[in-house]
């Protein structure tokens, strides 16, 4: 079934709260995270943990400089699910899902910008 506003509002507000002002992100051209990334995928898992009735998608994305773009957001999006998977989130409430560079945050080209579009965006879908 759909979200409701409500429902859907209150647990992305717990997401917030719990992730502060982190997020995951990836080195250049690698699926490898940055440090502290892996920290903030396991605060979310513990939110996803305890409500196990949505399911989520992880959106990776690449920076417009790296190559292969589309496989490498896809590779990030398989890493960052094996990292909710480990932290214990059923697979099944986890949809991975490549955006490629198609939605930067900046199109600036500093390292700390470009580290800024290789991310891992988690987005409600639905319930279970």
């Amino acid at each position: 079934s759909v979200l409701s506003g409500a429902e859907a509002d209150a647990l992305a507000q717990t997401l917030r709260q719990r992730l502060g002002t982190g997020s995951a992100t990836f080195e250049a051209g690698s699926t490898r995270l940055t440090e502290g990334s892996a920290d903030v995928l396991r605060r979310a898992a513990s939110v996803l943990k305890a409500h196990p009735q949505f399911v989520i998608e992880l959106q990776a994305h690449a920076d417009p400089s790296e190559r292969n773009a589309f496989d490498l957001s896809a590779a990030r999006a398989r890493a960052a699910k094996r990292v909710l998977t480990e932290a214990g989130v059923p697979f099944e409430q986890i949809e991975a899902a490549a955006y490629s560079d198609s939605t930067p945050l900046t199109r600036g080209t500093s390292d700390a910008e470009r580290e800024r579009n290789r991310r891992v965006v988690i987005k409600l879908l639905r319930r279970r």
